[in-house]
């Protein structure tokens, strides 16, 4: 392996061998002219070996390139990507389908709390988001208050959101009516 990896490289490095024109095998130069020093100005450079038969010669930098824009007719435009009009469709979709499932339910959701919390009077049976159970005793419209009756003589003050819900007056469960 380290064989081949060493060959390979050789043939890297050895720029100065011409490149074959495209459809003919590399020329294979004799051991002798591999060999022979270099001009004697230079100094003697390590001789590279000729490549074998059917190895091809090292490509010259310019060979291979990607062709530039001028090397394609005039007419030949570039394929562009979607349109700014065709990229916002998707989302103007998804932000429609978002408003019928998510947003137009929760409005609805929150105008029957408001309505619920307006109507409440005296003597309701209401439930709190904790859970506890109570009858109105008083309505504080000032200060967003209500007070509750737990439990004979147990009183609570709750704020007015913190009602989860109006109860039918037959759901008390507790046989006092």
């Amino acid at each position: 392996m380290s064989c081949i990896l060493g060959l390979s490289l050789t043939l890297l490095l050895a720029a100065d061998v011409p490149a074959p024109p495209p459809g003919e095998a590399a020329p294979v130069a004799p051991a002798a002219a591999v060999s022979a020093p270099a001009a004697p100005e230079q100094a003697p450079a390590a001789a590279a070996p000729a490549p074998a038969e059917g190895v091809p010669a090292p490509v010259a930098p310019d060979q291979g390139a990607a062709p530039l824009a001028e090397d394609f007719p005039a007419d030949v435009q570039e394929q562009q990507g979607p349109s700014m009009q065709q990229m916002l469709w998707p989302i103007i979709i998804m932000l429609v389908v978002m408003w019928f499932l998510v947003m137009r339910p929760q409005k609805k959701f929150q105008r029957e709390r408001q309505a619920m919390l307006g109507a409440m009077k005296k003597h309701d049976l209401v439930v709190t988001r904790g859970g506890i159970i109570g009858t109105v005793i008083e309505l504080k419209q000032d200060r967003d208050e209500v007070l509750l009756e737990i439990s004979k003589n147990v009183r609570v003050r709750v704020r007015r959101g913190a009602i989860e819900g109006v109860l039918p007056p037959d759901a008390s469960g507790n046989g006092k009516e």
